[in-house]
């Protein structure tokens, strides 16, 4: 005899269980829990990146205008955010 033989159990069991549980999440902690990744995701990619969402690096910053943001910055928030 030649070729594969493959067999497979599936306990039911299981995905009634999940499938319920599904069902039973409120739908306002779930949009919460999504609209929070995308949030942190988001802040994550402007701090570590510095790049827009297709990937591009933003152009520097005119330089008078990094100075006046830096100081601005150092005025209004000196606890450095914790995202």
């Amino acid at each position: 005899m030649s070729g594969i033989e493959f067999l497979a159990a599936l306990d039911a069991a299981l995905p009634i269980r999940v499938a319920g549980q599904l069902a039973a999440l409120d739908e306002s902690q779930l949009l919460d829990a999504v609209g929070a990744i995308g949030v942190s995701q988001t802040q994550r990619r402007i701090v570590d990146e510095e790049s827009g969402p297709n990937g591009e690096t933003w152009p520097a910053l005119n330089s008078e205008y990094a100075k006046g943001k830096k100081k601005a910055q150092a005025a209004c928030c000196k606890a450095k955010a914790t995202w």
